[in-house]
């Protein structure tokens, strides 16, 4: 089987068949480095499909800096504030207005202005919203517009997450603990992030609870045709969630997250998200994949596609990748390439160990070229910007996986996965950037020019011509 050359959205100026399987949405979420950070929320969520309305109540419960006498979030321009309530004092929220037909943005910032006589750093917000979502193209959709948002709630499909700041969104980064309760209309599914705790069906539709610890995103998918399948394996329970995939794929998908799963626990640790995995696959054509603790979210269009082309098609190295981020995920601002970079290389290390030397080097060979391609002048891994594709894309993940390889190669299978997991534990559940990595991993070197000749050199750099 060969690794799947489906992508989850179109990197500019490559072509599809070079551009890579699933890339992880989280590219353009940036961790705020201080300020207010949410610890907990609690929303009761009801959703309506058929008017795309979606309303929300809830608790957020927020971490201040010291000294601060007001903090922000963002929330979906599209809903309205009923009620918005510090410790239960009067309202003291920013109004906010529905955003203009056809607008370009999917967010508005709200300000939350501190009642006089609020005491320590942790307060409660206590709000509701409702308004309509809007329809918009999902990502990679041929010969649409943007603004593009995989998010969407209709008829035949609901999938919220941080994209759309369907919930007060505070940017990407901060862990916190979420407790849901979602209402969609009798006969529909819908699989969230964390574990589903209670079910309970009525007339006038069916509730679920669902509870997650430390965990950076609230998502929801849900459909009248999504169906579930447990499987069993020696690395936990694999979920996997989808409408109409073949039974044979989704038997391969659950051996193949077993062995990648059990792989990446003896490389680092346990997985942060837990002894089950869901494995979700959105009805939806086109758009993006993501992964969060516990939870993958891919396109079940994008993977149709690739089985009627090639039925034994294996997208093993889509899958690892974004299981590789329920470990890394700490790289914040600029230092997002940290994310991507371990992630590509530790999907790569998955294809090695499930489809051979053959198929990893063969995969090393294909980044190489593209890396080679790069113009002089596109930017070093120290400097690459976290947002848009074309080079940089290239960059942060390939180059950066090149990176990692020659790095293995200086230490030693052992030496090189001991730092990585030394690494991992140092900064898991806190931010990291450039200048971290750049610290922790001139300390593996005895000199660090080829550390420096990786991070600092732009354009191909001399490391991939090698």
């Amino acid at each position: 089987m060969r690794p799947s050359p489906i992508s989850t959205r179109d990197v500019p100026g490559r072509s599809p068949a070079l551009a890579l399987p699933f890339l992880l949405a989280v590219v353009g979420l940036a961790a705020p480095a201080e300020g207010a950070r949410p610890k907990r929320y609690a929303l009761d969520v009801r959703v309506n499909p058929e008017t795309r309305h979606v309303g929300v109540t809830g608790r957020v419960s927020v971490q201040l800096d010291k000294g601060e006498s007001a903090f922000s979030f963002e929330l979906h321009d599209a809903f309205r504030i009923g009620t918005c309530t510090i410790d239960g004092q009067s309202e003291r929220c920013s109004p906010v207005q529905p955003g203009p037909e056809g607008g370009t943005t999917v967010s508005r910032r709200i300000t939350v202005q501190l009642p006089k006589g609020v005491r320590g750093n942790l307060v409660d917000l206590e709000i509701a919203y409702a308004g309509e979502v809007r329809d918009r193209p999902s990502w990679g959709t041929p010969g649409a517009d943007g603004p593009f948002m995989d998010d969407a709630v209709g008829p035949d499909r609901v999938e919220l997450a941080l994209y759309s700041s369907w919930y007060p969104s505070f940017g990407f980064g901060p862990t916190y603990d979420v407790e849901l309760r979602v209402t969609v209309p009798r006969g529909w599914s819908v699989a969230c992030i964390g574990d589903e705790e209670e079910r309970h069906e009525a007339p006038e539709g069916t509730t679920t609870r669902w509870a997650a610890p430390s965990v950076n995103d609230v998502v929801i998918v849900g459909s009248p045709q999504l169906r579930s399948k447990d499987v069993t394996t020696s690395a936990g329970r694999v979920r996997i969630s989808h409408t109409r995939l073949p039974e044979t794929f989704l038997l391969r998908e659950a051996r193949e997250a077993e062995r990648t799963l059990d792989l990446f626990a003896r490389l680092l640790q346990e997985s942060p998200g837990g002894r089950t995995v869901q494995h979700v696959y959105s009805p939806r054509r086109w758009g993006q994949g993501f992964a969060r603790p516990g939870l993958i979210v891919m396109s079940e269009g994008r993977v149709l596609e690739a089985l009627e082309k090639e039925p034994e098609t294996s997208l093993l190295y889509g899958h690892a990748h974004e299981a590789a981020h329920f470990w890394w995920r700490f790289g914040s601002g600029q230092g997002d390439w940290i994310n991507e970079t371990f992630a590509e290389y530790f999907a790569l290390i998955a294809v090695r160990e499930i489809q051979g030397e053959n198929v990893f080097q063969q995969a090393l060979d294909e980044r190489r070229q593209r890396v080679r391609a790069l113009p002089a002048d596109a930017p070093a891994l120290a400097v690459v910007p976290a947002f848009g594709g074309g080079d940089g894309y290239t960059i942060r993940y390939e180059k950066g996986a090149l990176m990692l390889e020659a790095f293995r190669s200086h230490l030693g299978d052992k030496v090189f996965f001991d730092t990585c997991r030394r690494f991992y534990e140092r900064f898991k559940g806190r931010s990291a950037g450039t200048d971290d990595f750049r610290a922790f991993w001139s300390g593996a070197f005895k000199a660090d020019a080829l550390l420096r000749s990786w991070l600092d050199s732009p354009g191909r750099g001399p490391g991939p011509v090698q």
